[in-house]
Protein backbone atom coordinates (compact mmCIF):
# COMPACT_ATOMS: atom_id res chain seq x y z
CA UNK A 1 0.00 0.00 0.00
CA UNK A 2 2.85 2.42 0.71
CA UNK A 3 4.18 4.55 3.54
CA UNK A 4 1.31 6.68 4.80
CA UNK A 5 3.33 9.35 6.60
CA UNK A 6 5.60 10.07 3.64
CA UNK A 7 3.02 10.14 0.86
CA UNK A 8 2.60 13.27 -1.21
CA UNK A 9 -0.99 13.25 -2.40
CA UNK A 10 -2.46 14.66 -5.54
CA UNK A 11 -6.08 15.50 -6.19
CA UNK A 12 -7.48 13.47 -9.04
CA UNK A 13 -9.30 14.82 -12.06
CA UNK A 14 -12.66 14.14 -10.42
CA UNK A 15 -11.70 14.26 -6.73
CA UNK A 16 -12.55 16.63 -3.94
CA UNK A 17 -9.74 18.73 -2.52
CA UNK A 18 -11.33 18.90 0.94
CA UNK A 19 -11.26 15.13 1.33
CA UNK A 20 -7.61 14.97 0.31
CA UNK A 21 -6.83 17.89 2.62
CA UNK A 22 -8.37 16.03 5.56
CA UNK A 23 -6.67 12.76 4.61
CA UNK A 24 -3.29 14.49 4.32
CA UNK A 25 -3.71 15.96 7.83
CA UNK A 26 -4.59 12.54 9.23
CA UNK A 27 -1.77 10.80 7.33
CA UNK A 28 0.87 12.46 9.50
CA UNK A 29 -0.74 11.20 12.71
CA UNK A 30 -0.71 7.63 14.10
CA UNK A 31 -4.53 7.58 14.03
CA UNK A 32 -4.34 6.97 10.26
CA UNK A 33 -3.51 3.33 10.98
CA UNK A 34 -6.98 2.91 12.54
CA UNK A 35 -8.54 3.28 9.09
CA UNK A 36 -6.91 0.09 7.81
CA UNK A 37 -8.71 -3.05 9.00
CA UNK A 38 -7.56 -5.68 6.52
CA UNK A 39 -4.91 -5.10 3.89
CA UNK A 40 -3.59 -8.66 4.02
CA UNK A 41 -6.04 -9.68 1.30
CA UNK A 42 -4.93 -7.05 -1.19
CA UNK A 43 -3.43 -9.76 -3.40
CA UNK A 44 -6.84 -11.45 -3.40
CA UNK A 45 -8.35 -8.22 -4.69
CA UNK A 46 -9.94 -6.54 -1.67
CA UNK A 47 -9.14 -4.41 1.37
CA UNK A 48 -11.16 -3.33 4.42
CA UNK A 49 -11.35 0.06 6.10
CA UNK A 50 -13.31 1.63 8.92
CA UNK A 51 -14.78 5.11 9.22
CA UNK A 52 -16.61 6.82 12.06
CA UNK A 53 -19.88 7.82 10.39
CA UNK A 54 -22.84 9.24 12.30
CA UNK A 55 -21.48 8.26 15.70
CA UNK A 56 -20.44 4.69 15.01
CA UNK A 57 -17.59 2.83 13.35
CA UNK A 58 -18.57 1.40 9.99
CA UNK A 59 -16.59 -1.16 8.04
CA UNK A 60 -16.20 -0.83 4.30
CA UNK A 61 -14.76 -3.49 1.99
CA UNK A 62 -13.65 -2.44 -1.49
CA UNK A 63 -12.04 -4.25 -4.36
CA UNK A 64 -8.61 -3.07 -5.45
CA UNK A 65 -9.65 -2.12 -8.98
CA UNK A 66 -9.22 1.63 -9.43
CA UNK A 67 -10.92 3.74 -12.11
CA UNK A 68 -8.50 5.30 -14.60
CA UNK A 69 -8.33 7.06 -17.94
CA UNK A 70 -7.48 4.40 -20.54
CA UNK A 71 -5.80 6.91 -22.87
CA UNK A 72 -3.31 8.24 -20.31
CA UNK A 73 -3.39 5.33 -17.85
CA UNK A 74 -3.72 7.85 -14.99
CA UNK A 75 -6.07 7.39 -12.06
CA UNK A 76 -9.36 9.20 -12.29
CA UNK A 77 -9.44 10.07 -8.60
CA UNK A 78 -6.82 10.94 -5.99
CA UNK A 79 -3.52 9.17 -5.59
CA UNK A 80 -0.02 9.34 -4.19
CA UNK A 81 2.63 10.89 -6.41
CA UNK A 82 4.55 7.64 -6.01
CA UNK A 83 2.96 5.41 -8.63
CA UNK A 84 3.51 2.24 -6.59
CA UNK A 85 1.51 3.52 -3.58
CA UNK A 86 -2.24 2.99 -3.67
CA UNK A 87 -3.49 3.61 -0.15
CA UNK A 88 -4.85 7.12 -0.89
CA UNK A 89 -6.85 5.86 -3.86
CA UNK A 90 -8.21 2.91 -1.88
CA UNK A 91 -9.18 5.02 1.16
CA UNK A 92 -10.93 7.50 -1.14
CA UNK A 93 -12.75 4.64 -2.91
CA UNK A 94 -13.89 3.20 0.44
CA UNK A 95 -15.00 6.64 1.68
CA UNK A 96 -16.93 7.18 -1.56
CA UNK A 97 -18.61 3.78 -1.09
CA UNK A 98 -19.52 4.67 2.49
CA UNK A 99 -21.17 7.88 1.27
CA UNK A 100 -22.87 6.36 -1.79
CA UNK A 101 -20.48 7.29 -4.63
CA UNK A 102 -17.52 9.52 -5.47
CA UNK A 103 -19.84 12.38 -6.39
CA UNK A 104 -21.38 12.39 -2.90
CA UNK A 105 -18.05 13.11 -1.21
CA UNK A 106 -17.66 16.30 -3.24
CA UNK A 107 -18.06 19.23 -0.89
CA UNK A 108 -18.33 17.35 2.42
CA UNK A 109 -16.85 19.75 4.94
CA UNK A 110 -13.30 19.17 6.05
CA UNK A 111 -14.52 19.02 9.67
CA UNK A 112 -17.04 16.26 8.89
CA UNK A 113 -14.41 14.36 6.93
CA UNK A 114 -11.91 14.62 9.81
CA UNK A 115 -14.51 13.19 12.20
CA UNK A 116 -15.26 10.37 9.75
CA UNK A 117 -11.55 9.56 9.41
CA UNK A 118 -10.63 9.75 13.11
CA UNK A 119 -13.71 9.33 15.27
CA UNK A 120 -12.60 12.51 17.04
CA UNK A 121 -14.04 15.98 17.29
CA UNK A 122 -13.31 18.70 14.74
CA UNK A 123 -13.52 22.45 15.08
CA UNK A 124 -12.70 25.40 12.89
CA UNK A 125 -11.57 28.93 13.54
CA UNK A 126 -12.23 31.70 11.05
CA UNK A 127 -9.14 33.89 11.29
CA UNK A 128 -10.93 36.79 9.59
CA UNK A 129 -13.35 37.57 12.45
CA UNK A 130 -12.65 40.51 14.77
CA UNK A 131 -12.40 38.14 17.77
CA UNK A 132 -9.83 35.96 15.99
CA UNK A 133 -7.83 39.00 14.89
CA UNK A 134 -7.70 40.13 18.54
CA UNK A 135 -6.61 36.62 19.59
CA UNK A 136 -3.90 36.67 16.94
CA UNK A 137 -2.60 40.04 18.13
CA UNK A 138 -2.65 38.97 21.79
CA UNK A 139 -0.88 35.68 21.04
CA UNK A 140 -3.83 33.59 22.26
CA UNK A 141 -4.18 31.75 18.93
CA UNK A 142 -0.48 30.83 18.95
CA UNK A 143 -0.71 29.65 22.58
CA UNK A 144 -3.79 27.56 21.84
CA UNK A 145 -2.22 25.97 18.75
CA UNK A 146 0.97 25.21 20.70
CA UNK A 147 -1.12 23.56 23.41
CA UNK A 148 -3.04 21.52 20.83
CA UNK A 149 0.20 20.34 19.22
CA UNK A 150 1.57 19.33 22.61
CA UNK A 151 -1.59 17.25 23.14
CA UNK A 152 -1.03 15.53 19.77
CA UNK A 153 -4.11 17.07 18.12
CA UNK A 154 -4.37 16.98 14.33
CA UNK A 155 -4.09 20.53 13.02
CA UNK A 156 -4.42 21.97 9.55
CA UNK A 157 -5.49 25.05 7.68
CA UNK A 158 -7.68 25.69 4.68
CA UNK A 159 -7.71 28.79 2.53
CA UNK A 160 -11.00 29.31 0.78
CA UNK A 161 -10.66 30.89 -2.65
CA UNK A 162 -13.99 32.23 -3.84
CA UNK A 163 -14.91 32.08 -7.51
CA UNK A 164 -12.19 29.55 -8.34
CA UNK A 165 -12.21 25.81 -8.70
CA UNK A 166 -9.62 23.63 -7.02
CA UNK A 167 -7.74 23.36 -10.32
CA UNK A 168 -7.39 27.08 -11.06
CA UNK A 169 -6.94 28.51 -7.56
CA UNK A 170 -3.59 30.16 -7.08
Amino acid sequence: LGNKGDCDMKVGHSSDGLFIGALSMVSTHPVVENLFIDVENMEKGYVSFQFHKNGEWRYVIVDTLLPYYPETKTLLFSACFETNEFWVSLVEKAYAKLNGCYEYIQGISICETLVDLTGGVADKINLETPESKNNIESGAIFNNMSSYLNQNFILGSVKRVYGKTIRNAE
